[in-house]
């Protein structure tokens, strides 16, 4: 099954990368790397916020697959990751501490 990454997502594992926020506006939350990254210090990263776009899903799948292969990640797994809610992450988390706690 071919996956819609989901951009509140994208957003919030950047941001676990310790990229920043510098703009937002109907379409795109506009992020910087981390200085670790050594891109150009003018550097930006445009994330689609604009899902009902036509050409959506083919933009956000090569976002995710451009940021896999940064940081050396699988791109299906990542793809799988960042097509979920944070809502839906959040209950898989919780239901997987549940089941470490308990086990044996």
């Amino acid at each position: 099954m071919y996956e819609v990454p989901n951009y509140k997502t994208i957003i919030a594992y950047l941001k676990s990368r310790d990229w920043k926020i510098v703009g937002n506006n109907s379409r795109h939350c506009t992020m910087r790397p981390p200085k670790a990254l050594k891109f150009e210090d003018d550097f930006v990263y445009r994330i689609a916020l604009h899902t009902d776009a036509p050409d959506y899903k083919e933009y956000a799948t090569r976002q995710v697959f451009s940021i896999a292969e940064l940081y050396g990640e699988d791109k299906w797994t990542l793809l799988k990751l960042l097509s979920q809610s944070l809502d839906q992450i959040k209950e898989d988390v919780a239901l997987k501490q549940a089941l470490l706690a308990n086990a044996s």
